[in-house]
């Protein structure tokens, strides 16, 4: 009887030594736990408060990035417009020394008065055209050259070829005289129908034992 009871009382105090056993580790385990979590949560929100200022400066990058590339495509777009000009400006003074030279000394050597240039552009009303004329005297210039322009436009109308002459007979003649060269502008009305083909320009000199100057130019090449 004894003998039981002591096995009894025994297997209670070892069985209340595990129950406080389990307890201790399992407290001490969830401490541990929590102070892992913890130490984790800490861990991350560093890393976190980190991501966030990395991000914070890549914006402040970005964006200092995106004013610098404002700033140069604005100085590029000047010096694109700098440059554009400058190419107008060689061109324009490249176009003067060709018509400059053309008048002292001509690739083809030949003296005396030429057409260097002659176009015709459309006017706000449909049947009125602009004219521009250049004239030039090649080589010799000791005297001026003077003399009369007349206009000859042939085309078609009706399906009938048809000759127009400006200025019209019985009007006042196109004066002319220049030493190195001369621009003429003006205006003219083509009838209801007409379609121009060509235009012969003529001058015809002033003084004596100068011959008339001719040139056909075809309308397609002078108008535009």
């Amino acid at each position: 009887m004894h003998y039981r009871l002591a096995l009894v009382v025994a297997v209670l105090v070892i069985m209340a030594v595990m129950l406080y056993a389990a307890y201790y580790y399992g407290k001490i385990g969830s401490e541990l736990s929590l102070a892992r979590s913890q130490q984790t949560v800490g861990e991350l929100s560093q890393e976190v408060e980190s991501l966030r200022q990395r991000f914070a400066d890549i914006q402040g990058s970005l964006a200092r990035a995106e004013r610098q590339l404002q700033i140069d495509k604005t100085v590029y777009a000047e010096l694109g417009a700098e440059l554009k000009s400058s190419n107008q400006q060689l061109v324009s003074l490249r176009d003067e020394l060709r018509f400059y030279r053309s008048i002292i000394s001509p690739e083809d050597g030949e003296a005396g008065a030429r057409f260097q240039e002659f176009v015709v552009a459309g006017t706000d009303e449909p049947r009125v055209f602009a004219y521009r004329l250049v004239m030039i005297q090649a080589l010799q210039h000791s005297r001026d050259v003077e003399g009369a322009l007349t206009l000859e436009i042939n085309g078609r109308r009706g399906g009938n070829p048809e000759s127009l002459r400006l200025p019209p007979a019985g009007s006042d003649d196109i004066k002319v005289k220049f030493k190195y060269f001369q621009t003429l502008e003006g205006t003219f009305e083509l009838p209801d129908g007409f379609v121009p083909g060509a235009v012969k320009v003529v001058l015809t000199p002033g003084q004596k034992k100068s011959t008339a100057v001719e040139r056909w130019y075809r309308w397609s090449d002078i108008f535009g």
